[in-house]
């Protein structure tokens, strides 16, 4: 099992509702793709426990080990708490499609009016 030691020990807020945390393997022999899953079970355990959201990753990046004293693998990650940008704007489109539907079946709006803004919120 590698064992790696976080570079902060809180997720750094890096705008926008993002965070960003880095860690570095403590072996020459850890991976920078152990690194970034342990990274992602950090910043889960932190969405959960301040929002109760799954966290969403945005990037990550490593860096393997260097030949020299005192090297070792590196990895970071930006992720955000919650669903992405594009999760987000899909789910509402469908809520609205759906709002859209009880209209129709309820004769407020027009067959031709619901495949209209159908049509603009599938991006058709």
């Amino acid at each position: 099992m590698l064992s790696f030691s976080a570079l902060a020990d809180e997720p750094t807020p890096i705008g926008e509702g993002k965070y960003m945390l880095g860690g570095r393997a403590r072996t020459f022999f850890g991976t920078t793709a152990k690194i970034v899953a342990n990274l992602m079970e950090d910043a889960n355990e932190f969405c959960q426990d301040k929002f109760g959201k799954e966290a969403v990753l945005i990037s990550s990046r490593g860096e393997e080990a260097r030949m020299g004293v005192g090297a070792s693998p590196t990895g970071s990650i930006e992720f955000r708490c919650g669903q992405s940008e594009e999760q987000s704007s899909t789910s509402q489109n469908l809520d609205t499609l759906m709002k859209l539907k009880t209209l129709l079946d309820s004769g407020a709006i027009t067959q031709e009016e619901y495949d209209t803004q159908k049509k603009k919120l599938l991006g058709e």
